[in-house]
Order: structure tokens, then C-alpha cells, then sequence
């Protein structure tokens, strides 16, 4: 009987390790703020961001970089890291981990297409468009731990005088990885 608690428990993830990250990022540290600010063509606008969104255990950390009012030249960038915490449902148990990992297959890789590439340090990052289209925006996405982090650019509000969306593309898989690089050290 004692084994079939201790096996049921096991199975409901009470005995899964919490080993994620559970201080606060400041995204805008690791990001290159040069390139961020170049894309939106606003060298004024740089916003942190931090946010518990409702209803789960995720909090959203984030860098923007906004075009200025008007401008329909630009492209509005962002660095996001979603920041996953254990569930505790009172029965069963799912860690940071675990749910960061199904959210970042099932929502950010599959449900938007990503294909499977590299940053320069040969980190594994997927990359694409936001729900398919290139004239979406692009997105380039990574999973470390409990952290599910994305990089993206949207397209100008005038296209055609934007970047194309393989160099958005581009830009969004430059902003993660030197995001990526500089991701702090858990404490």
C-alpha cells in the first residue's frame, strides 16, 4: 500500500526537482540595447517590464524598444522572458520546469511554426513568425530551465519601407541570443 502512495505521488510530480530560476531579470541587461534602439529607429525609448499574467504561475520580464509615434518606417523590437514557477493544485504538482517546457513546445514552436537553428555560440534557438506568415512579426525563441524566452520584431507599419521579413527574422534570432548570452546566473 505504502508503494502504491509513494508511486502515485512520484507520478503526480510531487517529487519532481524545483530547480529554475526564481529572482527577478532585468532583460534589459542582457540585451544590446544599440541594436534594439536601431531597430525601432528611437534611440530615446527603452521600457522594462514586469508582470504576473493573471490566472497562472508565469511572470513576464521584458525589454522594448517602441518606434516613435508616427514613425512607419521602423520596427517595434522585444526581448520577453517568461518566467515559469511550480503549481501546487493541492493533488498534483507540475515544476517551472516541466510547464516552461510545455509552453514552449506546444505554444511558442509548434503553434507558431518554428524551425530548429543556432545563435554564433551554437546555442539551439527556434525561429520564424509569429502564427506562421512572413508578414507577421518574426520571432526567435529559446528554453533554458524554467525560462522561456523570445525575441521579436514586428514589421513597420508601412512595409514596404521596413525590413524584409528575413532580415526581421534575423534580427529577432540576434536580439535572443545576446540575450542568451548574457542570461545571469541563477541565485
Amino acid at each position: 500500500m505504502l508503494a502504491g502512495a509513494g508511486g502515485g505521488a512520484y507520478y503526480l510530480g510531487w517529487f519532481d526537482p524545483d530547480n529554475g530560476y526564481k529572482k527577478p531579470l532585468a532583460v534589459c541587461s542582457m540585451v544590446d540595447q544599440e541594436a534594439g534602439n536601431e531597430l525601432s529607429g528611437n534611440p530615446d525609448e527603452m521600457f522594462e517590464n514586469e508582470w504576473e499574467i493573471p490566472g497562472t504561475p508565469v511572470t513576464e520580464y521584458s525589454c522594448n524598444f517602441p518606434v516613435a509615434y508616427g514613425d512607419e518606417e521602423h520596427n517595434d523590437a522585444d526581448v520577453a522572458v517568461l518566467m515559469h514557477t511550480t503549481m501546487n493544485n493541492g493533488i498534483s504538482r507540475a515544476t517551472g520546469d516541466r510547464l516552461a517546457q510545455e509552453y514552449f513546445t506546444n505554444e511558442m514552436v509548434e503553434g507558431n511554426e518554428l524551425k530548429a537553428t543556432a545563435c554564433p555560440s551554437g546555442r539551439e534557438i527556434y525561429s520564424g513568425y509569429d502564427g506562421g506568415g512572413t508578414t507577421r512579426t518574426a520571432m526567435a525563441a529559446a528554453l533554458v530551465e524554467n525560462l522561456a524566452i523570445e525575441g521579436t520584431v514586428a514589421p513597420a507599419q508601412y512595409s514596404d519601407s521596413g525590413m524584409a521579413p528575413e532580415e526581421r527574422r534575423k534580427a529577432a534570432e540576434d536580439l535572443l541570443c545576446g540575450a542568451l548570452d548574457n542570461l545571469p546566473a541563477k541565485g
